[in-house]
């Protein structure tokens, strides 16, 4: 099969997650199957679609990528789409809010044409379901690729212990969660704590003398901190609600494979791996805090319990196998 990526400059870390990554990786393992082009949407030509049998996209949305679907439809093309959040439900806290509300149609013309639909979540899946058959939308879960992100080694956290949190304005109401707590950890040189991706000017009412605010990253010089920082644990709160409870599993994937034990909010089925530490409200994410310093947690053990649990359930060249079943049954 030859397979045309249109891909998603905006967005290269779900480009590297959902499309571009793990096909690349699925033509490496089957070549006799699976041959690759890949071409921005302001690059693509009528003729690079008319010399495939299928065309991937990632979150379509807007006028320009429908027309796109279109004309591969016109052409008998296999349109595959991938989406990785709930595009039709984005809270009004997130930036990107207004541009999906006006594009919102677009989206659900866009699965009209679909002949296959990969989601990253059950309830992404259960969503989706009611715009395409059960049959037409297969769940393929965010995956670790080793090839790319060997293991790094566990080292024993030692005073100050490094914190990491990353994102970006989408996530300013999801920090809100802990606050307090997070004001707690910042104000304690027991702790160091790295915000990848947040200007220190959004967080002006939090202590900053142990924190570092680090200006975001291009996806593989983010990679590169997270190899070079060496974090010991990630935080990563999220606010309770639909839009979140579609989410992945992408943080506590990268933290395991740098080294660092996730932190997050109980509930987000995407983050039951074994080792990951759950808190439920603030005073538990504060007493998590407590239990680091007084050496309680087994850290050490919980990473490699979970990176266990990562390569048996969310190692890559596994979890291709649904990608590649899709493609052999189009």
């Amino acid at each position: 099969m030859r397979l045309l990526i249109i891909s998603n400059p905006a967005s290269p870390g779900t480009d590297y997650y959902r499309t571009v990554g793990p096909f690349t990786r699925l033509a490496k393992d089957y070549p006799q199957e699976l041959s690759l082009e890949i071409k921005s949407p302001d690059a693509v030509l009528w003729f690079d679609i008319y010399q495939a049998d299928a065309v991937l996209f990632q979150r379509p949305n807007g006028a320009s990528l429908l027309g796109y679907i279109q004309e591969a439809k016109r052409m008998g093309k296999k349109i595959l789409i991938d989406i990785d959040d709930l595009l039709h439900e984005i809270p009004d806290s997130n930036p990107a809010a207004p541009h999906f509300a006006k594009v919102k149609d677009t989206i659900t013309q866009a699965l009209d044409y679909c002949d296959h639909l990969f989601v990253s979540t059950p309830p992404l899946q259960r969503f989706y379901a009611n715009y395409l058959p059960p049959e037409k939308i297969t769940v393929v879960r965010n995956a670790w690729s080793p090839e790319d992100h060997p293991a790094q080694d566990v080292e024993p956290a030692a005073l100050p212990y490094r914190m990491l949190w990353r994102g970006s304005a989408t996530h300013m109401a999801d920090l809100h969660t802990i606050k307090a707590g997070l004001r707690t950890m910042l104000k304690d040189a027991s702790f160091t704590t790295v915000f990848c991706g947040l200007p220190s000017w959004m967080g002006f009412d939090m202590p900053k003398e142990n924190a570092q605010f680090v200006e975001w990253q291009t996806l593989f010089n983010y990679f590169k901190l997270m190899r070079e920082s060496k974090p010991h644990y990630g935080v990563f709160p999220l606010v309770h609600d639909h839009f979140n409870l579609c989410k992945s599993n992408i943080f506590a994937i990268e933290c395991l494979w740098a080294g660092a034990l996730p932190i997050v909010p109980a509930g987000f089925p995407e983050f039951d791996i074994p080792g990951v530490l759950h808190y439920r409200s603030v005073s538990e994410f504060t007493e998590i805090l407590h239990e680091i310093k007084a050496g309680l947690l087994k850290r050490e053990k919980r990473v490699q319990d979970a990176r266990a649990w990562l390569l048996e359930n969310l190692y890559l060249c596994k979890v291709n196998e649904a990608r590649r079943a899709v493609l052999k049954n189009l």
